[in-house]
């Protein structure tokens, strides 16, 4: 027995004699005697080119091939994962978060973020945390030396209190 591995990786059916396949894995298809993957996005295709024959929801049929919709695409563009029988959002992208059934971006400003609602619970640094909004920290010659994560003053230049 040949302890060597099939040279073509979507092989269903190996010939270890004449080291060829002869037949393709379920969406793969034969190019040059090679086995070639089929779009992820064809429901049904066509064994001999690759070619699809369908596509999934979401995605229309041209030449061949199935891209994404643009008679009915997702109408809501911080959504990860769109229910496109119901033309809903599922989940929002990241620092996107679900608000009444639409997905709305957090501040660019928030280093963390709740996902429930969208507050920031920690700023980048130059911003403070204030009621779950990031805002512009004070400038250089402020009273405050060093602040935490959330900006929250954590001590004072020399003569002032907190």
């Amino acid at each position: 027995m040949n302890s060597q591995s099939p040279v073509d990786a979507g092989c269903a059916k190996w010939d270890w004699n004449a080291q060829v396949c002869l037949a393709c894995s379920e969406f793969w298809y034969f190019n040059n005697n090679v086995c070639v993957p089929v779009s992820a996005f064809c429901k049904t295709y066509d064994n001999t080119n690759g070619n699809c024959l369908t596509c999934y929801k979401g995605y229309e049929l041209a030449s061949g091939s199935c891209a994404l919709s643009t008679s009915n695409p997702p109408s809501d563009p911080g959504c990860a994962d769109w229910n496109w029988d119901a033309q809903t959002c599922l989940t929002c992208a990241k620092f996107w978060v679900l608000r009444e059934g639409k997905c709305v971006s957090v501040s660019p400003y928030c280093n963390t973020y709740s996902d429930a609602n969208g507050e920031c619970t920690s700023c980048f640094k130059g911003y403070r945390l204030n009621s779950g909004a990031c805002e512009v920290a004070p400038a250089e010659g402020s009273l405050c030396k060093a602040t935490n994560e959330a900006g929250s003053c954590l001590t004072c230049y020399n003569g002032y209190a907190l």
